[in-house]
């Protein structure tokens, strides 16, 4: 659909005259029309039960709006706001049979909504048992006459906007607001979506404007009349639009009040909710609407909701004896049996749909149903865009969800004393209602995604909607978990990485475990893209398919990088149509005979390179660009996609190698959460005679290391592996970022998707590697973990807003079926949840989420200057992009962060320097002197391009021999291969000649002996009379081949 500003709304008009039939393309016709419905006389209020007088006065005046709108007589649909409480069946019907004799519009086309304000007057068949005692009978008298007064006025609204149609433009748009909050559960689930309808006259003058907001209109609770946040949301949009009708719906907003609750008479909070809703109309119409250029079409049915099964008498009278709302409700219902009238077991409510063109359709449901419903309709209806409006047509109470209902509480049953209804509802009622109306705007063959699921195949489990999951989770104090994307945008993720341009791209294991039940059905690389900036990844397009059981994806210049084994693949789309149509194979020869370890986790390094998991069974890798064969084995890989160049690397991780802000790489497997490598490959492989004795610490938080604490009932199997323990650890992700807090920024965070959880994880350095231990606070909690057994977390990756994303690839069964047992494996289904997947945000509760830049539109000093973040993700975007332009004009703003305030961005801005050619060999040796021992470390690296020639660099290398930190010490060790021979003798022999260098330390300055060196070496421990180890005597030997060794070594 074509989007438009307010001036082509008359062009478009004018097109339509001009180029279609009259007849059967006429132009759509729309009338308005208001009437007061403000009582006349001191009145009962609906809404609050413990207001028992008649009200003291008018705040605001009360109105009914109505909006008429079709072409023709026959196709007009006739829409009402009314500033009450709800909307009975039997009043809707009134209405609608005075209307229909002024106008002919069938039922359908008749659709009335209550605004739901707690300040209008209470009518008859509306709560009438609210007040938890008889209502005096003068009172009654005149909510009896008010409600005959309102269904006079309502009338003549619907009958008056009908006879007042004129030529119209319609149009619509979603905005978003966001005061509304969940008040059962703190960040429970709400819907801030603001779906509005626009009338606009053939000269662009606004007339009307609809819109729905999802939240309670309860801000003022005193006696005097008013239509709340949302009459003063009319008000503020009459001033902001002279010409135009306000009409203002509520939503699925059951479970939601307005930000700051029920406040009394703070008139000036509701008035402020009100000025907030409309300015977000009036940047939405500003924004630019979609037109609407079919004539509606209605569908109205009724569908009976049971109730559970009622009490008996002898239950009814009990509860008869209470002096409260409980027992004035069955004291009505023993009246009623009394009077040998049956209770109902159920209650015939209306549902109705009004449907514009194939995308934008309106929804109305009956009574006070919750946010779920809306959400749900959502993903169940994926292509339409919806407008929705609750208490509509019928006001039977509460609607609760199945979630809801089984929490029960008072949205979930028991405030049905209040709206005289017998009982609370029987499960059930969320599927008829949303198969209703997916119904009547899809077809009678519309079945929700719920109904099509056997659970027979799942232990009896069903999946939870987005929201409900969400609702699910457990975070660790302080923190909060948000959605990011759900399905139908993706489904079954196991990877994302960032673009620069803001963008998140998503590897998806379709075909997961054994490949899809047709053809059609592989993995896929996805986009996703926040369109309106509200933090919410909202549009999908898929990027690339047909792909083997994807692992990882990042990006790489204008390009992806791809891991499906037995191929890393480099996609690209070259004629900017958002999918791949240049595919190459960059390496092949990856294991594939286990899914759930293969080649994955592409990782950026500080020195350029880029790091990969080889999924624990490596191969032989066949470079294409090179036509060399590397025997990887089981050893992870670094490689360079622009020359080919691919080599091992040290660790042999399964799902996940990552690296930390200062350049340690960690790794996990299924049984093992945390892995260091504190060794480099590229380091040890100098030296062929060396074999180090270890080159992997696993690290487990004390003080129960490996112990976990999942709040799940878990879907476990035989060969599953003990509970609670490591079965399954993927997805190992580092927390890159200061927004949670100094004290945990470079935690680690394991996903474990069996046990439903993510496990963090803090480091101290000890030594050449870490020791670690749970944060206070999750000693016996974990920093995420779901209560849903279907929820399996397979990625935790920080964010450049700051905060831990988790991919939750969302299936009944985890675990590849070749580990559960054939018998057991006959009766599931192993691809349940396959269509479903999920993205979450766990972020503090008291910090902002940082703006995410755009990083392609910069250049130059700019560029450089994005990467002074305390976000490591932002830093390596940078990077990277510096290097692929090889924008030298960025070089002098990155000299001037070699003096920023922190290490890590020092650290990076050097290593950027260094990677483009730019790092002089003064500013390398100054940052030996650097505060901050990573620092030091990394300034050692650097500096090696200039040795052993420059006496200047090689001196204040050397002079660190006596750095007391253990990081710089370990990188001292490995440069000093490099050193002229008598420094590197100095070095080493004290590193080799120190009891307290532990086997990492010994096993790095090893690799630095070579012919030059080890005969210095061995004199310096000679001189200090320092043990030499038995594994550097017997390199020596192989080393040296001299009559002067010779002897030196019988010396030693």
């Amino acid at each position: 659909m074509k989007i438009i500003s307010l001036t082509t709304l008359l062009l478009t008009l004018v097109f339509q005259n001009c180029c279609m039939s009259a007849d059967e393309n006429s132009p759509l016709l729309a009338g308005t029309a208001t009437v007061d419905i403000t009582p006349a006389e001191p009145i009962r209020l609906n809404g609050f039960g413990g207001r028992r007088q008649e009200s003291q006065g008018i705040r605001q005046r009360l109105f009914a709006r109505a909006l008429a709108c079709g072409r023709t007589a026959s196709d007009t649909v006739i829409i009402l706001t009314v500033d009450t409480l709800g909307i009975p069946d039997e009043l809707s019907q009134r209405v609608w049979q005075n209307v229909a004799q002024k106008t002919q519009i069938p039922r359908e086309n008749l659709a009335i909504c209550a605004t739901h304000t707690h300040s209008a007057p209470m009518i008859v068949g509306c709560a009438n048992t609210l007040f938890g005692t008889p209502i005096p009978a003068d009172h009654w008298q005149r909510i009896v006459a008010y409600t005959a007064f309102l269904e006079k006025q309502l009338v003549d609204a619907a009958v008056s906007a009908f006879r007042n149609r004129q030529p119209a433009v319609l149009s619509w748009g979603i905005g978003t607001v966001g005061f509304a909050e969940n008040r059962r559960t703190p960040r429970g689930p709400v819907d801030h979506r603001l779906p509005l309808l626009a009338v606009h006259s053939p000269d662009g003058t606004l007339r009307s404007v609809l819109v729905s907001y999802a939240c309670h209109c309860v801000t003022l609770s005193d006696n005097l009349v008013s239509g709340d946040w949302a009459g003063y949301a009319a008000e503020h949009l009459q001033r902001l639009y002279p010409s135009c009708q306000p009409m203002i719906a509520i939503g699925c907003g059951a479970d939601a009040n307005p930000r700051g609750g029920v406040l009394g008479d703070r008139a000036d909070v509701a008035d402020s909710l009100g000025l907030e809703l409309a300015q977000a109309v009036q940047k939405t119409v500003q924004a630019g609407l979609q037109t609407i250029a079919a004539v509606p079409r209605s569908t109205l049915e009724h569908i009976s909701l049971k109730l559970a099964p009622l009490p008996d008498r002898s239950e009814w009278e009990r509860r008869a004896t209470a002096d409260n709302a409980v027992g004035h409700h069955a004291r009505v219902q023993l009246q009623r049996l009394a009077a040998g009238t049956p209770l109902p077991t159920e209650i015939p409510v209306p549902i109705q749909t009004i449907r514009f063109d194939d995308r934008m359709a309106m929804v109305f449901l009956p009574g006070e149903a919750v946010a779920d419903y809306s959400l749900r309709l959502l993903r169940e209806l994926p292509d339409q865009s919806l407008w929705i409006a609750a208490y509509s047509n019928a006001c039977p109470g509460y609607v609760p969800s199945e979630r809801v209902l089984q929490e029960g509480g008072y949205e979930g049953g028991s405030a049905t004393v209040y709206y005289d209804i017998p009982g609370p509802w029987a499960p059930g009622l969320e599927e008829q209602l949303i198969s209703a109306v997916g119904r009547q705007l899809i077809g009678p063959s519309f079945q929700t995604a719920r109904s099509s699921l056997d659970t027979t195949r799942t232990g009896g489990t069903a999946p939870l909607d987005p929201q409900q999951a969400l609702q699910s989770l457990q975070t660790a104090p302080g923190l909060i978990a948000e959605l990011v994307a759900a399905e139908p945008l993706i489904q079954s993720p196991v990877a994302v990485t960032f673009g620069p341009d803001g963008c998140v791209w998503v590897a998806e294991m379709r075909d997961y475990p054994q490949g899809g039940p047709e053809a059609g059905i592989s993995g896929t690389i996805r986009r996703l893209t926040d369109t309106n900036g509200d933090g919410q990844l909202d549009h999908s397009q898929v990027f690339l398919d047909g792909l083997p059981f994807p692992t990882g994806v990042t990006v790489w210049r204008d390009g992806l990088l791809i891991c499906a084994a037995p191929d890393i693949l480099w996609a690209k789309d070259h004629n900017g149509d958002g999918h791949a149509d240049d595919v190459v194979k960059l390496w092949s020869g990856f294991a594939t005979h286990n899914y759930q370890a293969r080649v994955n986790s592409l990782e950026y390094g500080l020195d350029g390179w880029l790091y990969g998991s080889c999924g624990l069974f490596g191969g032989t890798i066949t470079c294409q660009k090179t036509g060399r064969v590397v025997e990887l084995g089981q050893r992870d890989f670094r490689c360079n996609p622009d020359t080919g160049v691919l080599e091992p690397a040290s660790g042999s991780t399964q799902q996940g190698r990552v690296r930390n802000d200062f350049g340690d790489w960690f790794g996990c497997d299924n049984t093992e959460p945390l892995l260091h490598y504190p060794l480099q490959d590229h380091y040890l492989r100098r030296n062929p005679r060396l074999a180090a004795a270890r080159t992997t610490v696993s690290l487990l938080a004390e003080p129960q290391p490996g112990r976990l604490y999942p709040i799940s009932s878990q879907t476990l199997f035989a060969l599953s592996g003990p509970p609670g323990r490591s079965t399954a650890a993927c997805g190992l992700g580092i927390y890159r970022d200061l927004l949670e807090g100094d004290a945990v920024t470079g935690c680690t965070l394991t996903c474990e998707p069996v046990n439903n959880l993510v496990y963090r994880q803090l480091l101290t350095q000890n030594g050449s590697t870490f020791s670690s231990r749970r944060p206070e606070s999750e000693q016996q909690q974990e920093f995420l973990a779901s209560r849903d057994p279907w929820f399996r977390p397979v990625q935790a990756r920080t964010a450049p807003d700051g905060a831990v994303w988790i991919v939750d690839m969302y299936r009944f069964v985890i675990e590849h079926p070749i580990w559960i047992p054939p018998a057991t494996l006959a009766e599931l289904d192993t691809r349940a949840g396959a269509d479903r997947g999920r993205i979450y945000r766990i972020r503090p509760k008291a910090a902002e989420l940082r703006t995410v830049q755009d990083l392609t539109k910069l250049q130059g000093t700019e560029l450089a200057a994005a990467m002074g973040s305390p976000n490591g993700t932002v830093r390596d975007l940078v990077q990277q992009l510096i290097l692929w332009n090889s924008d030298l004009t960025a070089a002098g703003a990155l000299e001037t962060l070699l003096q920023h305030t922190l290490p890590a961005v020092r650290l990076q801005a050097a290593s950027t320097l260094a990677c483009l050619n730019r790092l002089s060999e003064a500013a390398a040796v100054r940052l030996l002197q650097d505060p901050d021992p990573q620092v030091r470390r990394h300034a050692i690296r650097l500096c090696e391009p200039w040795l052993p020639d420059s006496t200047a660099a090689a001196t204040a290398i050397t002079a660190l021999r006596n750095d007391q930190s253990q990081v710089v010490r370990m990188q001292l060790a490995c440069t000093a291969g490099l050193l002229p021979s008598a420094q590197a003798g100095e070095v080493l022999a004290d590193i080799l000649g120190d009891p307290d260098s532990d086997s990492f330390l010994l096993s790095a300055a090893q690799s630095s002996l070579n012919s030059d060196n080890i005969l210095p070496v061995l004199h310096r421990l000679r001189g200090s009379n320092a043990a030499a180890p038995h594994q550097l005597l017997q390199q020596a030997i192989a080393i040296t081949a001299d009559d002067s060794a010779r002897t030196l070594l019988q010396d030693l």
